[in-house]
């Protein structure tokens, strides 16, 4: 399958699976809540999402029903720009993503797979296999009053 038949397969699956009936009907991944609430308190968290301005507004309102909406600083579109110039420009330091296409590009120092089984990459990119690890893993060095 060619690059361009793949994207638009990846671009009909996303305007599926993001539409309102889906995200609002969707529940938490375990510790991500309690995870963005303490990484929000050290660090300005983003969400680079591929949705598009029209259906970021549907995440907003399930960030408001789940309570985290005041701990993210910014929605930000990667429908027509790469997350990692995305990144670059925000000055955005780690980018976490569970699609390996997003991470390839050594744009961007810390690069981190989201993925429940550890990858077979050949790649210097971290993994991590669930959001407390996430938290663990920035929280490492952040010095606690």
């Amino acid at each position: 399958m060619d690059m361009q038949k793949a994207d638009e397969i990846y671009h009909q699956m996303s305007q599926d699976i993001f539409t309102k009936e889906v995200l609002m009907n969707t529940e938490p991944i375990k510790d991500a809540i309690d995870t963005i609430k303490n990484l929000s308190k050290v660090y300005d968290i983003y969400i680079i999402t591929a949705r598009t301005e029209q259906l970021i507004s549907f995440a907003k309102q399930w960030l408001k029903d789940n309570d985290i909406e005041k701990d993210i600083t910014e929605i930000i579109s990667s429908s027509y720009k790469e997350k990692q110039e995305i990144c670059r420009e925000k000055h955005i330091s780690y980018l976490y993503d569970d699609d390996i296409k997003h991470l390839k590009n050594n744009n961007i120092q810390n690069r981190i797979l989201f993925s429940p089984e550890k990858q077979d990459i050949d790649l210097e990119i971290q993994q991590v296999s669930s959001w407390k690890e996430i938290g663990e893993e920035l929280l490492k060095d952040v010095k606690r009053d």
